[in-house]
């Protein structure tokens, strides 16, 4: 049986960690549902789980929120793209079952349209934020002509749920490319090549809309991002900054929400090239950095749970420069040359991602597991 107001239902990913330890800082307590095919997890240690289940699959999912179904409301949070579009898809099920998530204008299966990154980069455009130049393309059936591509490029799934960041290629000329396509294909048939640009930093905004309200408490800047991981810089050190208006015009963030319709948390990718900020994607879940948001004083996921249950915030923003570390990626790219580097980055952190003194098994039991 499941007794919490919130449940929350993701990989075994720091991702869905940081939501389970938002929520608990504020005494809400999640029942979680780990969605991956494993039954051993790090995330379901943490001292802030009331309980926790594990599926592998759509239907064993259903069956246990619908199994589980209750006389009162229960609000849902993803941390996953395939999740999200799963609890879509069954959005009006759900919902008549007193199930609170997220969607597309209150209604279900809008989020695929939008999950396609050519229908996000149009209305950014529309917006009028900068986009960088694109092409989909059909790797499966269709012939990329040269003409239609500049080098270096960026290759990446042109839908969120059918790939992973591991399946971004960067490709320097059209040998590259023809081996990045062939190593895609079992994985995704659809691919959007982007021209890569030059990276003066990168930032990610975290935010809500909900009936028609925006929170959207500032940025997360990336700091460092790791090269040997993923060439596109995979975060390692970010903080938070308050002042969003050094960076972009919020309004045109509220204002692409409101044409989108959607209601939930979410985040939005953006680099600073050349001075010229480009929006890249929009995530419909919490992001990677929500540990720094909640650090840097504005806690998301509690502020959804606060409106769904009918307590109204006024607009919050982060009330301090909060640093956090990715410190499994950050070890990965450790500069053991630069010793000095290591304890300076290290005196500057408030938050990690895994790491934390006052809930501590996730760490250790995720240390376990890699040795």
């Amino acid at each position: 049986m499941i007794n919490s107001s919130v449940i929350v239902i993701g990989a075994d990913h720091y991702n869905t960690l940081w939501l389970i330890r938002s929520l608990g800082e504020c005494n809400i307590s999640p029942y979680l549902i780990i969605f991956e095919k494993i039954r051993n997890s790090f995330v379901c240690h943490s001292k802030y789980v009331n309980k926790s289940v594990f599926v592998s699959n759509e239907a064993e999912l259903l069956s246990t929120l619908l199994n589980n179904a209750s006389s009162e409301k229960r609000l849902i949070l993803s941390s996953s793209d395939l999740v999200t579009s799963i609890l879509d898809s069954n959005y009006e099920i759900l919902r008549s079952n007193n199930y609170i998530l997220s969607n597309i204008e209150n209604k279900g299966c809008g989020m695929a349209y939008w999950m396609n990154k050519d229908n996000i980069l149009e209305t950014a455009r529309w917006v009028g934020f900068n986009t960088p130049r694109s092409k989909s393309v059909n790797i499966v059936e269709g012939r990329i002509e040269e003409s239609a591509v500049s080098y270096p490029c960026l290759i990446k799934p042109q839908n969120s749920i059918n790939g992973h960041k591991t399946d971004f290629r960067i490709c320097y000329n059209r040998k590259e490319l023809d081996l990045a396509i062939g190593s895609l294909r079992d994985s995704c048939k659809d691919v959007l090549i982007q021209d890569l640009l030059d990276r003066d930093f990168e930032f990610v905004v975290n935010g809500i809309r909900y009936e028609g309200q925006h929170i959207i408490p500032g940025v997360i800047r990336k700091v460092k991002v790791g090269e040997k991981i993923y060439k596109m810089g995979m975060t390692t050190i970010a903080f938070s900054d308050p002042h969003i208006e050094k960076y972009l015009d919020v309004s045109c963030i509220e204002r692409m929400m409101d044409r989108i319709g959607y209601e939930g948390i979410y985040s939005i990718e953006f680099i600073v090239s050349n001075g010229n900020v480009y929006l890249l994607e929009i995530n419909f879940r919490s992001d990677a950095t929500l540990y720094i948001s909640t650090a840097g004083g504005c806690n998301l996921p509690a502020l959804l749970y606060d409106w769904a249950f009918g307590v109204k915030s006024k607009k919050i923003h982060y009330s301090r420069k909060a640093y956090g570390m990715a410190e499994i990626s950050y070890m990965k790219e450790l500069p053991w040359k630069r010793p000095w580097e290591i304890l300076i980055d290290l005196c500057r952190i408030d938050v990690f991602s895994i790491f934390m003194l006052k809930d501590i098994k996730p760490f250790f039991y995720k240390l376990l597991s890699a040795l």
